[in-house]
């Protein structure tokens, strides 16, 4: 807390600074503080916190289980197959005569 109440007061002290030698003490006193802070804190630097090992080789569903459920669908009967029948039957082809040209 003390740590982040000094990094508060440079901020203050930095934003009302016009000469470029102090604020350039003050952005690496920010950037000591802010180290101290950070390990303080207990957070990793970027990148060197590798992932653990799932013993599955599966990634993680954590997400999955802060997704609301969707209430399951009962079980359908299998479709079953029945022979239809027109109910107007096709109309039969014209009789062909002999000597007859036409398609």
């Amino acid at each position: 807390m003390r740590v982040r109440e000094q990094l508060e007061r440079l901020d203050r002290l930095a934003s009302e600074e016009d000469d470029p030698k102090q604020l350039k003490a003050l952005a690496d006193a920010t950037t000591r503080l802010s180290e101290q802070e950070r390990l303080l804190a207990g957070r990793p630097l970027p990148g060197s916190r590798r992932p653990s090992a799932d013993p599955k080789g599966r990634k993680s569903d954590w997400w999955i289980e802060m997704q609301p459920s969707a209430p399951v669908a009962p079980a359908l009967p299998a479709p079953t197959v029945v022979d239809v029948q027109p109910a107007i039957p096709a109309p039969a082809a014209p009789e062909r005569l002999p000597g007859d040209v036409t398609p």
